[in-house]
């Protein structure tokens, strides 16, 4: 099954920062975990760089639960999504 892909939703500096670099996400979240990465996204204090790595490994990660790729890939794909996230939420907040 072909993924349909379209924007984040981001607008200005970002979304051209994060689009030029990464692809699309899905049209919709697959899942909680894709939800929330979506929400990290749109906080404007992330980096550019941090956006573009975040939106390529949920890019990947909703890519392979929508394709149905192997449970072991999916696993692998959502653990470091997940550790990704907290990283980056820990350093916001550190921030304040």
């Amino acid at each position: 099954m072909a993924v349909e892909l379209h924007k984040t939703g981001m607008t200005g500096d970002r979304a051209a920062a994060a689009e030029s670099d990464a692809p699309a996400l899905a049209d919709k979240p697959v899942n909680y975990l894709s939800q929330k990465a979506r929400q990290l996204l749109q906080d404007s204090r992330l980096a550019p760089a941090s956006v573009r790595e975040l939106t390529l490994l949920a890019h990947r990660y909703e890519t392979a639960v929508l394709n149905g790729a192997d449970e072991g890939l999916v696993d692998d794909l959502e653990d470091d999504l997940v550790a990704l996230m907290d990283m980056l939420e820990e350093d916001l907040d550190s921030r304040g």
